[in-house]
């Protein structure tokens, strides 16, 4: 009877303890723990602030791992401080298609960046403000490492953020220089517009404009004089032609009555010598 209450026992002890094994792989993370990870690092020049450990490490979207810590390191040689994140990826995430991976992740992820692998921090809920990591190929944007950490991790270049990017060029604008220039400007237009010679300039305009008005309207009165005086002249002309034409109808009738009276006494002579010479014969 002892015998058969401890194998229960014992065998309730071993289903509970299968079962809290079950449960832990269901609560973090679901299979996870047997998966294979690579560990690498990452430098971020801005604040990591809503970055958490956990946050996904996503590569196009898709979810290749997570943040497994986030350190603060002090350089006290250079004064410097970093905040190195490092990120387990899984490999497995990686489908090959073409070709054979090389054996050795390392030299895998080394192709990935000459490729332009770059790590960047993006917004993964605007509402609490949590970070997470982007990885995309950006070929145009140049690799910039500073070395690796501690236990030797391969390091991943990272970009800046849109904003820390905006944030960088309004700093390079100088605003405070451009705006005491735009002032200056303003100041030294100001002065020329009030300047003695600039008043001189608008009255000297304002009187050749009056004169130029005054020009023109007299010249307009002008104008309609003499085109009065024209269309006078052009109806006495008018009027002289009419005369002419009206002396010219008889002068051209008289003429010809003229002539008509020259060729009959013309024709008279010439009968009149025909008969003379027809005497003298």
């Amino acid at each position: 009877m002892s015998q058969h209450v401890n194998k229960t026992l014992i065998g309730g002890f071993v289903v509970g303890a299968l079962a809290l094994v079950v449960a832990g792989v269901l609560i973090f993370g679901s299979g996870q723990l047997f998966k294979s990870t690579n560990t690498y690092i990452l430098f971020f020049d801005g604040s990591v602030k809503g970055l958490n450990v956990g946050a996904p490490v996503l590569f196009k979207g898709v979810k290749i791992g997570s943040v497994k810590d986030i350190k603060l390191t002090a350089d006290m040689k250079n004064k410097t401080i970093q905040t190195p994140v490092l990120v387990e990826i899984q490999p497995a995430r990686f489908e090959v298609i073409r070709g054979e991976p090389d054996p050795d992740p390392k030299r895998n992820i080394e192709q990935l960046i000459e490729s332009g692998l770059r790590a960047q921090l993006q917004t993964q809920s605007l509402i609490t403000g949590q970070l997470m990591i982007e990885m995309d190929l950006r070929p145009e944007t140049q690799a910039r490492l500073l070395g690796t950490f501690g236990q030797g991790y391969v390091e991943i270049p990272t970009i800046p953020t849109t904003l820390e990017t905006l944030t960088k060029t309004i700093q390079d604008l100088k605003l405070e220089e451009l705006v005491q220039n735009l002032a200056s400007a303003v100041s030294g237009l100001e002065k020329l517009i009030n300047s003695k010679e600039v008043s001189e300039s608008f009255r000297s305009l304002n009187e050749t404009i009056m004169e130029t008005q005054a020009l023109i309207k007299n010249t307009d009165r002008r104008v309609g004089t003499l085109a009065s005086g024209l269309e006078e002249t052009v109806r006495d002309a008018q009027k002289l032609v009419r005369r002419v034409d009206g002396q010219v109808v008889p002068l051209t009738s008289n003429i010809n009555k003229t002539l008509g009276d020259a060729q009959n006494v013309l024709g008279n002579v010439d009968s009149q010598v025909r008969l003379l010479a027809e005497s003298s014969n």
